[in-house]
């Protein structure tokens, strides 16, 4: 007997934001599905994991630093009306590539109570600097960029 589920209200987008030249930071925001989230006025941060500038790690939950060995900082998929869905959730990204030829797949969220789910490489990555500074001389994940935003991935439950 095959099952399947499907909940078409919830989106998780995976950003990179650079904070300044040294750290950055891979967040989780949970937007309404369908909506094109902006992280410099919507949606809702439930994650975050800290890497270094320029850092191809796209993770999300698995470690509060990424690299350290430290705590878990796993998140929660809630719906609309705030009931919890699934907890224990973290994003683990493939390779970061942006070019079509790396194929669609971003990552994987999974989560404790059975959600594992592919998540999709946009085709647009929205790169914006919130204080409206141009992105193009920014470099790979903003590296050269303060306040640099860029979406990695997207999943849609």
């Amino acid at each position: 007997m095959a099952l399947e589920e499907f909940w078409p209200y919830i989106q998780f987008d995976i950003w990179r934001n650079n904070v300044n030249n040294e750290e950055a930071a891979n967040i989780a925001l949970q937007v309404a599905a369908g909506q094109v989230s902006d992280p410099c006025g919507n949606g809702k941060l439930v994650s975050s994991e800290t890497v270094a500038a320029g850092s191809e790690i796209t993770d999300v939950g698995l470690e509060a630093v990424a690299g350290d060995g430290g705590p878990r900082q796993p998140f929660s998929i809630r719906w609309s009306d705030g009931n919890l869905l699934d907890d224990g959730c973290v994003f683990t990204g493939g390779s970061y590539a942006p070019d079509r030829s790396s194929g669609l797949i971003a990552g994987t969220l999974t989560c404790n109570n059975g959600i594992r789910m592919d998540c999709f490489r946009p085709v647009d990555n929205l790169a914006k600097n919130c204080k409206g500074t141009s992105v193009s001389n920014c470099g790979k994940l903003g590296k050269d960029c303060d306040d640099y935003w860029q979406l990695i991935a997207s999943c849609r439950i």
